[in-house]
C-alpha cells in the first residue's frame, strides 16, 4: 500500500479540467480562511441553471482543503496530491472492509486493482470529495456491523462517520436510512420468527446515540457554524416540480449502464455480434457481474445483508436525485460490488482439492484485465480532448490574471464556466442560460448587472445564442483586452 500512495503521488499534476465542483470546494475553502460568510462567494447563481451548480456545496470538504489554502495558497499540485491521498485512503478503507470475511491476499488484490482502475485513477488527481465520502461511508457501515453494539464508544465512533459522510456529500444520509431500516426489518424478523414484541434494547440504543452524533454534526456544521444559503440546492428542484417519474427514470437507467459498463456487460449487446478484440472485456464482465449477482443472492451472513440494503438505497436515492449521477458518484457502490464479487467467488466450490479452490481467487485479477484495457483506451481518448485549454492552461491563467490585476473589486462578470473564474480571477460570476437566445442572454446580464463579459473562444465557440448575442449587440461592446484563446469586453447596460 505504501507503494501504491508513491505511485499515485507521483502521477499528479495540476490539471482540473473544465468542470466546475473543484473551483466551488475551493472557492468555499478560501471562504473559511479569509472568514468570509459561504453566501458571499464568488459564484452567483442563476436559478435558470439550477443544474449547473447549487449556491454552495456541502461544508465537510472544504473545511479539509481550508489548511490546505491556509498554508500554501491556490496551489493546484498541493490540492491534486491532497486528492490522491485521500483516494488512496478509500483504497487501504476497502482493504480492511474486506478484510473481514476474506482472507488478506483477496482483499489486498481487490483494493489494489480498483485503486488502480483506469476511471479511478484518472479520477484521484481531481479535487473532488467523492472519494473521502466513501472512506467516511465505509467506515460508517463497518463500525455499525462489525463492532460490538453494547459499547458505548462504538456507536459515538459509527454516529460521527456518518456526521462526516453527510456534511460532505448530502446523500450520506443514506447511511442513517439504512441503520433505521436495518434495525425496523431485524424488529419485524424477530416479531414474525419468534413472537416476541418488544425491541432489542442495545440495538436501538446504538441505532439513537449513532444518530444524535450524526444529526449533531450536521446542525454544528452547517446550522452553527456555517449557514448554507436557504435556497438553491439540488433539493429545491424537486419541489419545482421539473421532476418527475420520466426524469427517475432516466436517471435509474444511467445507473444501470454506468454499473454494467464498468465490468463492460453492455445491456444492449448481443453476445454473437461482440468484435473480436473485446472478447476478453465481455467475458471478464460477465463472469464479474454474474459473481456479483451470486454473491447478492447468498449473502450468507447480517452484514453481507446489510450491504445489499444499502446498496438498494443508494439506488433509490441517486434515482430520485434531481441529475444523473456519474460512475464517481457510485464508488461507495462499486466499493460494495467488489465485496459481492468476492462473496460470489467464495460461492463457487469445484468439490476438489483445496489447490483448486484456492487459486480460485487469481481470477479477480484476470477478470478486471479485459475491463481495464476497454476502460484506459476510451478514458485516455477522452482525457486527451478535454485537458486542451483547460483553465489551469497559461492562456486562461492569463486572462483570470488580467482582470484580477486590472478590474474593479466589485465589478459583475459573466463567462461559461463561473466557479473557476471566480475562483482564479477573484471576482463575481455569473453563467447565462443554457440554449438562451441573444435576447434572452442580453436579459441575464442587465438583470444580474454584469459590467463584463469573458468569452472563451474555444470553450464557447458551439455556444450559438451567445454568438448571435456578440453580433446583434456589438456596439454595447468594448474589447478592452484579448490573447490567442480569450476575449474580454466591457458592456454598457445602458443601450438599447
Amino acid at each position: 500500500m505504501a507503494l501504491a500512495l508513491n505511485l499515485l503521488l507521483r502521477s499528479c499534476n495540476i490539471y482540473q479540467g473544465w468542470g466546475g465542483d473543484y473551483a466551488g470546494y475551493l472557492g468555499q475553502a478560501r471562504s473559511v480562511v479569509e472568514s468570509r460568510p459561504i453566501t458571499d462567494g464568488n459564484y452567483i447563481y442563476n436559478p435558470a441553471m439550477p443544474h449547473l451548480a447549487p449556491p454552495a456545496y456541502p461544508m465537510g470538504y472544504p473545511l479539509m482543503l481550508a489548511p490546505l489554502y491556509a498554508w500554501f495558497g491556490l496551489d493546484m499540485l498541493v490540492f491534486s496530491r491532497f486528492s490522491a491521498f485521500t483516494w488512496w485512503l478509500a483504497g487501504v478503507a476497502l482493504f480492511f472492509f474486506l478484510r473481514r470475511e476474506f482472507s488478506t491476499l483477496p482483499a489486498l488484490v481487490t483494493s489494489v486493482f480498483f485503486l488502480f482502475n483506469p476511471y479511478y485513477f484518472a479520477g484521484k488527481n481531481l479535487v473532488l470529495p467523492d472519494f473521502i465520502f466513501a472512506v467516511w461511508v465505509l467506515a460508517a457501515i463497518y463500525w455499525y456491523n462489525y463492532r460490538d453494539r453494547h459499547r458505548y464508544p462504538n456507536a459515538l465512533w459509527c454516529g460521527l462517520w456518518v456526521g462526516l459522510a453527510w456534511v460532505t456529500r448530502a446523500n450520506g444520509i443514506v447511511l442513517l436510512l439504512a441503520f433505521v431500516a436495518d434495525t425496523a426489518l431485524s424488529y419485524l424478523y424477530t416479531v414474525w420468527t419468534q413472537r416476541r414484541w418488544l425491541p432489542e434494547i442495545k440495538q436501538m440504543r446504538f441505532l439513537a446515540i449513532a444518530a444524535a452524533v450524526a444529526v449533531l454534526v450536521q446542525v454544528l456544521v452547517h446550522g452553527v457554524l456555517f449557514h448554507l444559503p436557504e435556497s438553491g440546492s439540488y433539493f429545491d428542484q424537486m419541489n419545482r416540480g421539473a421532476f418527475g417519474s420520466a426524469r427517475i427514470n432516466s436517471n435509474f437507467n444511467q445507473l444501470l449502464v454506468q454499473v454494467l459498463h464498468y465490468f463492460q456487460l453492455e445491456p444492449e449487446m448481443t453476445f454473437f455480434r461482440i468484435k473480436n478484440e473485446d472478447v476478453a472485456v465481455q467475458i471478464g464482465g460477465a463472469l464479474a457481474i454474474g459473481l456479483i449477482i451470486l454473491g447478492m443472492l447468498r449473502p450468507g451472513s447480517p452484514a453481507a445483508r446489510f450491504y445489499l440494503l444499502v446498496v438498494c438505497l443508494f439506488g433509490v436515492l441517486l434515482a430520485v436525485w434531481p441529475l444523473v449521477q456519474t460512475l464517481r458518484y457510485l464508488l461507495p457502490v462499486m466499493c460494495l460490488m467488489a465485496y459481492f464479487l468476492l462473496r460470489g467467488l467464495q460461492a463457487v466450490d469445484f468439490q476438489a482439492h483445496w489447490v483448486a479452490n484456492s487459486l480460485k481467487w487469481l481470477a479477480v485479477p484476470l477478470l478486471f484485465y479485459g475491463a481495464y484495457w476497454h476502460i484506459d483506451l476510451g478514458l485516455h481518448k477522452g482525457l486527451r480532448n478535454a485537458d486542451i485549454g483547460a483553465p489551469e492552461y497559461w492562456n486562461n491563467q492569463e486572462a483570470f490574471r488580467y482582470i484580477r490585476e486590472n478590474s474593479p473589486p466589485g465589478a459583475r462578470f459573466a463567462a461559461s464556466h463561473p466557479l473557476i473564474f471566480g475562483l482564479y480571477a477573484d471576482r463575481k460570476c455569473v453563467r447565462w442560460s443554457n440554449f438562451a437566445d441573444a435576447r434572452q442572454i442580453w436579459v441575464d446580464f442587465k438583470q444580474f448587472e454584469i459590467d463584463y463579459l469573458l468569452v472563451n473562444n474555444w470553450v464557447d465557440s458551439g455556444d450559438a445564442g451567445l454568438q448571435q448575442f456578440l453580433k446583434d449587440r456589438a456596439g454595447a461592446l468594448q474589447k478592452i483586452w484579448h490573447n490567442e484563446r480569450n476575449v474580454l469586453f466591457k458592456i454598457d447596460r445602458s443601450s438599447q
